[in-house]
């Protein structure tokens, strides 16, 4: 009898802690899950950092080309506007008729993009 009751006890204590580790993989299991899910949202939001910063990247480097391009007009302009008057009728042809970049990004549809700076009227 105190053989049966011993075993009796074993078995209790091994059924107890099997549930507690069934309840304990069981939680694990759930925080896996969550973890995993978690991980592929920051993932995807990875990819779409990187494609904006990428955009970004591509968006500085034509607004530099853009204002590169007009302080070298201003440059020739304010030439001009120091120049004697004699040599004022040769710089004014060598003044582009407005200033633009070629290598723009494309502007929304419904905005044309316009020259920068016009250059002023040739008398």
């Amino acid at each position: 009898k105190q053989e049966r009751d011993s075993e009796a006890g074993l078995k209790k204590l091994f059924l107890r802690d099997f549930q507690a580790g069934a309840k304990r993989h069981a939680a694990l299991v759930v925080h896996q899950r969550a973890l995993n899910a978690t991980r592929t949202s920051l993932t995807s939001l990875q990819g779409r950092l990187r494609a904006a910063e990428s955009h970004l990247e591509t968006t500085k480097g034509h607004l530099e080309e853009r204002i590169r391009g007009l302080g070298l007009f201003l440059q020739r302009l304010a030439h001009l506007a120091l120049a004697p008057t004699a040599e004022v009728p040769n710089l004014m042809k060598a003044l582009p008729a407005e200033v633009t970049s070629k290598s723009l990004p494309k502007a929304a549809p419904a905005a044309q993009p316009a020259p920068v700076v016009a250059a002023p009227a040739a008398k």
